[in-house]
């Protein structure tokens, strides 16, 4: 897909270092540590602890258009978690977990009933994705983001940390159609 800005696939790199190469393009955005960030192992990827408010900056600062997929395994059920994102006023992300709902933030927020610990997640423009489907209908509002996203955090106003691992992360800046989704939700379950 040639609108890729950063892929970023932990599971199965090489060295903590190589998991933050941006595979698309490979010295732009790359990932970066945050105050705290995760362990790695090759096996499982990141490994994210909200209790020791670990996150990865990316320096991307998406559009409401834009487009982002994930595979994660091994969360905990926690309120208000955050899997990437930012959110200042309005928000552009994805809460795998918010008690036992999952939230797609794109302006306005969606919320679905849900409680799971795995899974590939995905927001096409104002879409949400889970397991390659369709999840819900779309958010009604468009985000304006005005900060860069993090991984296992959300960035602006607060902080709402992961417990879990990160498999793969990628992200568009362009809305990616159902089939690609689909798509990059099948290879990143072969993994």
């Amino acid at each position: 897909i040639t609108s890729c800005v950063a892929a970023y696939q932990p599971k199965g790199a090489a060295s903590y270092a190589a998991s933050k190469v941006n595979l698309a393009n490979s010295g732009t955005y790359d990932a970066g540590n945050g105050t705290n960030y995760p362990t790695w192992d090759d096996t499982n990827g990141w490994k994210f602890l909200a209790s020791s408010s670990q996150y990865l900056t990316t320096g991307i600062t998406p559009t409401s258009s834009w487009s982002a997929i994930l595979r994660i395994s091994d969360m905990t059920t926690k309120l208000d978690m955050w899997a990437f994102g930012n959110y200042a006023s309005s928000g552009w992300g994805i809460q795998p977990q918010n008690g036992y709902q999952t939230i797609y933030y794109n302006g306005s927020a969606r919320s679905i009933p849900r409680n799971v610990t795995s899974g590939v997640f995905a927001l096409a423009g104002a879409q949400g994705y889970y397991n390659g489907s369709a999840d819900g209908t779309a958010t009604t509002g468009n985000a304006a983001p005005n900060a860069a996203i993090f991984i296992g955090d959300v960035s602006g106003e607060y902080r709402r940390y992961l417990t879990g691992y990160v498999q793969a992360f990628a992200i568009y800046n362009a809305t990616l159609t159902s089939t690609q989704i689909g798509n990059l939700t099948t290879a990143m379950n072969a993994l």
